[in-house]
């Protein structure tokens, strides 16, 4: 049987989700945010470490749905949620290919 580690990440009440103004790059549809919010919490977490891109994604997916579980809505992070279960159900070049290419 598998394992699963699940630890808590201090976010301090001051900081909002919006903090984060995320934007998608409409060229490369990469998720774009501001790093200062990201500190505040690294600096609160001694164990929690962003040094890997898909380190800091998992950070703001969980927190986004978290948020989302009480009612929270972000436009952007539906938008860029919704991608990424996109791509983790039909596969990134299905995806990125679009509906209308044959494979």
């Amino acid at each position: 049987m598998r394992s699963i580690e699940f630890s808590l990440i201090r976010i301090p009440d001051d900081l909002s989700f919006d903090d984060l103004n995320l934007m998608i790059d409409p060229d490369t549809g990469t998720l774009e945010f501001d790093w200062g919010p990201l500190r505040t919490i690294v600096g609160l977490n001694a164990d929690l470490s962003l040094e890997a891109e898909a380190a800091v994604i998992e950070l703001i997916i969980a927190w986004y749905g978290f948020l989302r579980l009480q009612g929270y809505r972000h436009d952007v992070a539906e938008h860029y949620f919704r991608d990424c279960e996109a791509m983790r159900q039909f596969g990134a070049g299905r995806v990125m290919a679009g509906p209308d290419t044959l494979n």
